[in-house]
């Protein structure tokens, strides 16, 4: 356990670096507390945060930019939590987010893979997030929150709430990532935008080229609060529920089944030969340039003519 306080850092792990929390925190708020600024964490794995406050996280993030890498977050109460404070930016890079959150999740309180609070940035990128307890994979504040090629998949057991809950609304772009949403998910919107409140002098919601799968089916994909602008193309939808409240389908976007992907019971989210999400992006509209790149990370991102409606592009012929 422990707490740093000293400005422009890189921590690192050599080998297998596992911090198991066995009970103990750094000032009963995780079991590491970053107070500097322009921290660098990479290739360390966090277990087991728990404290009294029922928010124990692996990082609790105090001070300025951090940027986390290479790393994983398992089996804690939070994974990564902010404080709230303009100036504060969070960057997260493949990083692996396995069973956070609180099974039950009683006292009031949802543990979260990564909960920004009311700060300047959120940028994550090319991470995984699987298995999170009755709160959000990702839930943000920040004014700014960047979301692209990652994967979020519940799991036959997961409890999820939100996959990306923006609560306050923001200039927000969630590009290139999966999203498969749990049969057991304890809310059936797979992202929400301003849940409560817009908050946040942006308003703009920009969803480009991800893949949503939905066992459930019972509720919109995405929940966006009146006075939001959502701007939704690219995507592959698979699951009958409309994909936003009152908009089954807006224009650039395909809904698919089960078999437009792969292998979607083995997790490969990758377009099957036949799709008609393939080539089927309109001119103008722009992937990212990268994919997610199991267990964590990305790889480039390469079109063979159009772009496919998909975060995944189909091989070529």
């Amino acid at each position: 356990m422990a707490t740093w306080r000293a400005s422009d850092l890189t921590i690192g792990g050599v080998g297998a670096v596992i911090l198991e929390a066995n009970g103990a925190s750094a000032e009963g708020k995780a079991i590491w507390v970053v107070k500097g600024d322009r921290v660098v964490v990479e290739g360390i794995t966090f277990r087991h945060a728990r404290v009294a406050d029922l928010n124990g996280a692996g990082i609790r993030n105090e001070g300025g930019t951090l940027i986390v890498r290479d790393s994983t977050f398992k089996d804690n109460e939070m994974g990564i939590l902010t404080r709230n404070g303009a100036p504060q930016v969070l960057i997260v890079e493949a990083s692996r987010f396995i069973n956070n959150g609180r099974a039950g999740a009683g006292g009031g309180r949802q543990g979260h893979a990564i909960y920004a609070g009311i700060i300047s940035e959120l940028v994550v990128v090319g991470s995984s997030f699987e298995g999170i307890r009755i709160g959000h994979h990702v839930k943000s504040r920040a004014a700014r929150t960047t979301v692209t090629c990652n994967r979020f998949v519940d799991g036959a057991h997961g409890t999820a709430s939100y996959a990306i809950d923006i609560a306050n609304g923001g200039d927000v772009t969630i590009a290139g990532n999966v999203f498969h949403k749990g049969r057991y998910a304890d809310n059936p919107h797979t992202i929400a935008f301003g849940a409560k409140g817009l908050r946040n002098e942006g308003r703009d919601l920009a969803i480009a080229f991800d893949t949503f799968v939905d066992a459930q089916q019972a509720a919109a994909f995405v929940r966006a609060a009146d006075g939001a602008r959502p701007r939704i193309v690219g995507n592959l939808f698979i699951g009958a529920a409309p994909v936003l409240e009152g908009d089954p389908l807006p224009p650039g976007n395909v809904r698919g089944h089960a078999r437009d992907l792969v292998a979607i019971l083995d997790g490969d989210y990758r377009l099957a030969a036949g799709s008609a999400a393939i080539d089927a992006a309109s001119v103008g509209d722009a992937p990212p340039g990268c994919e997610f790149d199991a267990p964590a990370g990305t790889r480039s991102r390469i079109s063979v003519g159009p772009p496919d409606l998909s975060a995944y592009e189909a091989p070529g012929p």
